[in-house]
């Protein structure tokens, strides 16, 4: 089976792990306590690599604001074709097709979601229920 013509062709080229950190549970955590997940992203067009990357950061946080955990990761995708790929409005202000953004997005939570998973194992965090995210949900400068 072969791709459409206007298929955007792309893969994982490397992920970095830019920080990891969990805090000590407060001391009225209980482990089946709502919590919640702020996820930041920011993108990075790498022409000379002919690359994309993905910057996310995840907080988790109790009811009261507490800050439980908090990971930042680096996705880079390798972007067959990437200067046609990339589209420049009247300001001259270079984007990234909209398709494009998702598939990376989706891939990056995801990625970093398996990675809080086996960070939390073992810990008072192991049975946190992570969500599921719809990276078509989320739009330039609007917090989740």
């Amino acid at each position: 089976m072969t791709a459409p013509e206007n298929a955007l062709n792309y893969r994982i080229g490397g992920m970095d792990l830019i920080s990891c950190h969990l805090n000590e549970p407060s001391p009225n955590f209980a482990p089946d306590q709502k919590l919640n997940f702020n996820l930041q992203m920011k993108h990075q067009i790498l022409e000379k690599e002919s690359a994309l990357a993905v910057i996310c950061t995840i907080r988790t946080t109790d009811e009261a604001g507490t800050e439980m955990a908090n990971f930042t990761g680096r996705m880079t995708f390798a972007v067959d074709q990437l200067s046609q790929v990339l589209k420049k409005n009247d300001d001259g202000q270079v984007g990234i097709p909209k398709e494009l953004i998702n598939n990376l997005n989706g891939v990056t939570i995801s990625t970093l979601r398996g990675v809080m998973w086996a960070t939390f194992k073992g810990t008072y965090l192991h049975r946190a229920l992570l969500p599921i995210v719809n990276p078509e949900g989320f739009k330039a400068g609007q917090q989740a």
